[in-house]
């Protein structure tokens, strides 16, 4: 979900895939980071989840490792 938040407001809006779009094609702001790297989101704390899993390598062992 917090991949999905592109804007970085801390909510998934309509305003996510048009800021996304608006990069893309008309030259916009680009995506807050860690984009475009795998990593952990810079942005004002939010409740939106986010996949341990998704970005290796990981620092402090793999967290998906059953």
């Amino acid at each position: 979900m917090d991949a999905a938040d592109s804007d970085n407001n801390s909510a998934l809006q309509i305003t996510d895939p048009v800021y996304t779009l608006n990069f893309l094609f008309k030259g916009g702001p680009e995506i807050p980071t860690p984009f475009p790297e795998c990593g952990f989101d810079v942005g004002p704390p939010d409740l939106l989840g986010c996949n341990p899993c998704a970005c290796p390598p990981y620092p402090q062992g793999d967290p998906c490792a059953g």
